[in-house]
């Protein structure tokens, strides 16, 4: 071999290296840690296990166990404006609620009816003028779908959803007929593992993701591997980070032993923040394993900090307006609020 093919050769074999480099990187630890304190809302009613929506300066309390309303509505201080999303079988009542989205452009609050496999239609303004509104818009849910847990909604009523059902795609779209629209889905990359596990259910995800408000480009969240990865629309992937505990799994779903890595996953424009378990899903006296640490990433995959949380919490919304995480808690049904530290946020 002459010297300059070897040159070329060791050349080519650099920037392959660089660029591996690149895309995959293992972290563990995090340049900064803060322990938050919890302040706590004690609300009227007890929603033991509910979720929370923003919207503007307004949440929204949803999936409220043994409640005959799903939508509870509370201003920034959280007082009450009522509540809404009737369980019934009546026209526009929820059969069987499950999750709703907020569309922040649109100003409208979708909810997951399974029992009519259908999307609800709540106008916001509609909704906090009339809590006792019945949706009489609804898109029914692709035929071949019996469950959908991640989706978010786009302009002209199309779905993006993670299709836990395809063997071949990512993230697949649906339009206001229930008609999938092939044409925009995004395959599934070969480079991303994990994302099946070896007993097969539907209705367990594998993965979250969260598209960035302004660029073309999506976070993608292993819930059984301490993996991050950031894809461009089409589904490349930019950059792919692992860590602190370097956990690889392809459970069965059914054991109780397997460890819940991403519960949940919120962004702005600046960072991801990614609520970490870590743990298996129950202890050793069979009680839930409730996250508490929230890590934060920028939107190259580099650690930005670990957020210690003194009160654990199932999930959490990111409320942007006040720069806080708010929760409810499963012990207690009170409503749970972290302030994000100002340390990150003057972070350049």
């Amino acid at each position: 071999m002459n010297c300059k093919l070897f040159l070329i050769l060791n050349l080519l074999f650099f920037f392959v290296a660089c660029k591996n480099d690149n895309d995959q990187k293992t972290i563990s630890t995090f340049p900064a840690e803060y322990v938050l304190q919890p302040k706590f809302v004690e609300l009227e009613e007890v929603y033991v296990g509910a979720s929370v929506l923003t919207f503007d300066t307004l949440y929204f309390l949803t999936n409220t166990p043994d409640n005959q309303h799903q939508i509870h509505m509370y201003t920034h201080n959280f007082d009450y404006l009522g509540s809404g999303g009737q369980v019934g079988k009546g026209p526009g009542e929820i059969i069987n609620p499950f999750m709703p989205r907020v569309d922040q452009q649109a100003g409208v609050l979708w909810f997951a009816d399974m029992g009519r496999q259908e999307l609800l239609k709540f106008p916001i303004d509609t909704l906090i003028k009339n809590p006792q509104f019945l949706p009489r818009e609804a898109i029914p849910i692709p035929d071949d779908l019996w469950f959908i847990t991640l989706y978010d909604p786009l302009p002209d009523n199309i779905f993006r959803f993670a299709d836990f059902q395809s063997p071949g795609n990512l993230l697949s779209f649906f339009n206001k007929e229930g008609e999938r629209i092939d044409s925009l889905s995004i395959m599934r990359n070969p480079n991303l593992l994990n994302l099946k596990s070896k007993y097969e259910q539907d209705v367990v995800p594998s993965f979250s993701y969260e598209f960035h408000p302004e660029k073309d480009i999506f976070a993608l969240a292993y819930v059984y591997s301490d993996i991050l990865t950031i894809l461009d629309s089409k589904g490349e992937i930019i950059t792919q980070v692992q860590g602190p505990d370097e956990i690889n799994q392809v459970p069965d779903v059914r054991d109780q032993n397997r460890i819940k890595c991403y519960a949940h996953m919120q962004v702005d424009d600046r960072f991801i923040y990614l609520l970490y378990n870590g743990n298996p899903t129950f202890d050793a006296q069979q009680n839930l394993n409730i996250p508490n640490r929230v890590f934060v990433f920028d939107w190259d995959g580099q650690p930005v900090a670990s957020l210690i949380l003194e009160h654990p919490i199932p999930q959490f919304t990111l409320d942007k307006v006040n720069s806080r995480f708010v929760a409810m808690s499963m012990t207690t049904g009170d409503v749970v609020i972290y302030d994000i530290p100002e340390e990150i946020l003057e972070n350049k």
